[in-house]
């Protein structure tokens, strides 16, 4: 998880949609996977006590890694709704671009 986390902010720097998706897809794949491995408690009793004092510190990695990537995700968000914003005319009725797309002058 904590690799496919890392990617995905490695994505962010220049997001790519399909790539985004992607990862997104894998991610929800990633966790299916974890619920069904938690309840399988033979799979519980494999872990060595190492393995098993280390699963704090991953998961605590794991959710700050998904926190700087929902905190980059925003400020994409905040971006693209302010350029739509511009596009439109900022807050006035005055508007570059009309609904079809073509350029209004």
């Amino acid at each position: 998880m904590i690799a496919l986390l890392e990617r995905e902010q490695q994505a962010l720097t220049k997001p790519h949609a399909g790539t985004l998706e992607t990862i997104a897809n894998e991610k929800q794949a990633l966790v299916k996977e974890i619920h069904t491995l938690g309840g399988n408690t033979r799979h519980g009793a494999a872990h060595t006590v190492r393995e098993a004092h280390d699963i704090p510190a991953l998961a605590k990695r794991a959710r700050h890694l998904n926190a700087v990537n929902a905190t980059l995700l925003a400020m994409h968000r905040t971006s693209n709704e302010s350029r739509l914003r511009l596009l439109r005319g900022g807050d006035c009725g005055n508007t570059h671009y009309r609904s079809n797309g073509y350029l209004g002058l």
